[in-house]
C-alpha cells in the first residue's frame, strides 16, 4: 500500500512539473525574445545587482537569459558602511563572477575616506589583486 502511494504521489508531482512547465510556455512573456527580456529586467532594476536577482528566480528560462547576459551584471555598486571594507571587496569578487567577461564599472563606496584601510595585514591591496584577475574592469571608484 505504501507503494502504491508513493508512486501515487511521484506521478501527481511530476504531471503538476509538467503542467507547469507548459503554462510558462504559454505565457507571453516568455515569448519574448532573450535580447529583450534583459532590456527589461535591467530596465526595472536599474542596474541595482540585488533588485536584478528575484529575476533569476522566476522559473528557469528567467534564469538561464538573466545569468546568461553579463553585461546585465556589469555595473557593481557596494556599499560598506556597514561592512569591513575587505568583507566589501570580497563581495565586489563574487559579483565580478557574474560579469564575465562584459565591460564592468565598480564602485564601492565606504564608511572611511583613509586608503590604507584597504589593506589587509598580510599586506596584499585586494583592489590590485582584483585589477589583476579582471581585464574587462572599466572603472574602479571608491567614493565617501
Amino acid at each position: 500500500m505504501n507503494e502504491l502511494a508513493l508512486e501515487m504521489y511521484g506521478w501527481i508531482w511530476s504531471t503538476v512539473d509538467f503542467i507547469g512547465e507548459h503554462m510558462n510556455q504559454c505565457n507571453p512573456v516568455n515569448m519574448l525574445p532573450p535580447e529583450v527580456l534583459c532590456m527589461i529586467f535591467q530596465f526595472a532594476a536599474g542596474g541595482n545587482f540585488v533588485d536584478q536577482l528575484p529575476f533569476a528566480a522566476v522559473c528557469s528560462r528567467w534564469r538561464a537569459v538573466a545569468l546568461e547576459n553579463k553585461s546585465l551584471w556589469s555595473t557593481i555598486c557596494v556599499t560598506s558602511y556597514d561592512i569591513t571594507p575587505l568583507v566589501a571587496l570580497r563581495e565586489v569578487a563574487m559579483r565580478l563572477g557574474y560579469t564575465g567577461t562584459a565591460p564592468t564599472d565598480v564602485t564601492l563606496h565606504c564608511r572611511q575616506p583613509a586608503p590604507d584601510m584597504f589593506f589587509d595585514p598580510l599586506g596584499e591591496h585586494p583592489l590590485l589583486a582584483l585589477v589583476s584577475r579582471k581585464s574587462h574592469l572599466q572603472s574602479i571608484r571608491v567614493e565617501k
